[in-house]
């Protein structure tokens, strides 16, 4: 049996609260105005939030801007029809969202056609609104239950990941040279971390030479561009172990994430004796909140590398 977990490296969000999600968003396809309105409010009485196209080209657009958790397609539509347009959604935007088709064909060609563009299920008109009821229900239900064993072997995924980095670093750090500056003792460890974390760059501050190093991949580290005061900038940021700071928490902390060329950035200090020895930077290009998970990993492996450090600096 393999070594557990510890349960720091839990995925925390499979257990803890998450916040409140909309209603499913159901886009509702079809060039009749009235059958539309119908399906809007049945839909809405069923707790869904709809989206109306009236054709098949705006259709598509609307589900490029809004995706949609569910398409209610009518097969035969001017400009595009429910076919084509389906096939569109399936094999150019590559979506497997359920896609109920609604039409008055019938008939097994009909039928056969539509599971070939990619239609989950169909329902003929007249529509049986107790039907429509049933199917949109279970479509969007499995769906749902599909998005979340994906979003869970997700989560498992990067807590192996995790583990893995833990381990490789633990071992490295055994036969490490402490006579290196703190970023070429960092270089062969954290680049597995920019899968971990998603990121789009990893950066190392040496205090001791006041030099900014960008990690990438298993290349060595090379210096990053200056930046204007870095070390009066990282002077001034409070250099707590264990801690992390994000942008936009401070001026300070956008500055250097505008300096990187950034849309976030994730930084830890690493601290020796009450000494910050330098930096850690996690960075990336799409403006996104970094996750209570991400910083916690980020303020444990500052810490591992603190206590690894110091080790090797008390030998000096």
């Amino acid at each position: 049996m393999g070594p557990s977990l510890p349960m720091t490296d839990l995925p925390r969000s499979i257990a803890s609260p998450q916040p409140p999600v909309p209603p499913p968003l159901v886009l509702v396809a079809d060039d009749d105005r009235a059958l539309r309105k119908l399906l809007n409010l049945a839909l809405s009485q069923e707790g869904y939030r709809v989206a109306q196209a009236s054709n098949g080209e705006q259709a598509i657009q609307d589900f490029e801007r809004l995706q949609p958790d569910m398409v209610l397609l009518d097969a035969v539509m001017p400009d595009r029809d429910g076919f084509d347009c389906c096939r569109h959604l399936r094999t150019v935007l590559g979506s497997d969202v359920p896609i109920l088709m609604v039409t008055v064909l019938d008939d097994q060609a009909s039928v056969d056609r539509a599971f070939e563009a990619g239609a989950t299920d169909f329902i003929t008109k007249p529509i049986h609104w107790a039907v429509l009821s049933q199917r949109v229900k279970r479509l969007v239900s499995s769906d749902l239950t599909r998005k979340q064993i994906q979003r869970v072997q997700a989560e498992l995924n990067a807590a192996h990941r995790w583990e893995t980095v833990q381990r490789q670093l633990l071992a490295r750090m055994d036969s490490l040279d402490p006579s290196q500056p703190l970023g070429g003792l960092l270089a062969g460890v954290l680049s597995p971390l920019q899968q971990v974390f998603g990121s789009d760059g990893l950066w190392v501050y040496d205090g001791t030479t006041n030099q900014m190093l960008k990690l990438d991949g298993s290349a060595p580290a090379q210096a990053a561009e200056p930046i204007a005061h870095l070390a009066e900038i990282l002077d001034a940021l409070p250099a707590k172990s264990g801690d992390c700071l994000e942008s936009p928490q401070s001026p300070a902390v956008q500055t250097l994430t505008e300096a990187l060329s950034l849309a976030a950035l994730l930084m830890a200090p690493i601290v020796v004796a009450e000494k910050c020895w330098g930096w850690m930077f996690i960075g990336r290009q799409q403006a996104q909140e970094w996750t209570p998970l991400e910083r916690d990993r980020i303020k444990d492996l500052s810490r591992l590398l603190a206590i690894s450090l110091q080790a090797y600096k008390a030998g000096f």
